[in-house]
C-alpha cells in the first residue's frame, strides 16, 4: 500500500501527523507451511531460515532499529488529535 493512500484514510478525523511509513523489514512468511512434506515444506524452512538471518543483520547494522522499505508490507501510522 501506499503511504499517500493509508493517510487519507485517517483524514477525516483531524489528527495532526506525527509518522506515517513503512516499518520493519521484508517478511518473507515460509511459517505456515514449515511442518509440510515435501518441496513446499523445505522451501517453506529455507525462507524461515533466510528471515532469522536478515532479522539479527537488521538487529547488528542498525543497532535495533529498521529502515523504511517499500518492501515491507507493514505501514504505521501515528496521529494526535487536535484540540
Amino acid at each position: 500500500m501506499r503511504k499517500s493512500s493509508f493517510q487519507r484514510i485517517f483524514e477525516p478525523f483531524a489528527l495532526d501527523v506525527r509518522f506515517c511509513g513503512y516499518v520493519g523489514t521484508l517478511d518473507l512468511h515460509g511459517s505456515p507451511f514449515i511442518h509440510e512434506r515435501g518441496l513446499r515444506g523445505f522451501a517453506a524452512a529455507g525462507l524461515d531460515r533466510m528471515q532469522d538471518v536478515l532479522d539479527h543483520w537488521m538487529f547488528l547494522f542498525y543497532k535495533g532499529g529498521f529502515p523504511e522499505s517499500r518492501l515491507n508490507a507493514n505501514v504505521a501510522f501515528v496521529g494526535q488529535r487536535t484540540s
